[in-house]
């Protein structure tokens, strides 16, 4: 079975972040296949150096480094959404494939169960 969690929302706005990590990780512990793509505000979820703690958030960004820990390593980010952030590939806390709006189509056809998790 092959999982996509499609990540739309800025990091702290809401738990949608968060929650779209806790589900990757625990998808992959029971041995399923999981892509992360990363779509408008969702990029700022991967900028490195932030600190929620100002506003009283946990700082679970820095555990986006455990993917390749839990075989995670399809982590795709919309390179229209990062150019329209001024956001470089060195700017991110992990290595990403950058992909293109064909690509994200390929992607999400070919796989078997769709999160949007906003």
């Amino acid at each position: 079975m092959q999982y996509l969690l499609i990540n739309q929302s800025t990091p702290f706005n809401n738990y949608a972040a968060q929650g779209s990590l806790d589900l990757a990780f625990a998808l992959s512990t029971f041995e399923q296949s999981v892509q992360l793509l990363f779509l408008g505000d969702g990029v700022l979820q991967l900028l490195k150096n932030q600190t929620p703690n100002c506003i009283y958030r946990k700082n679970f960004i820095t555990s986006f480094k455990a993917l390749t820990m839990y075989d995670i390593s399809a982590i795709y980010v919309d390179a229209a959404s990062m150019h329209k952030r001024k956001i470089n590939q060195d700017d991110l806390i992990i290595d990403v494939e950058l992909v293109n709006l064909e690509n994200i189509v390929k992607i999400m056809e070919a796989a078997n169960i769709v999160f949007n998790m906003g």
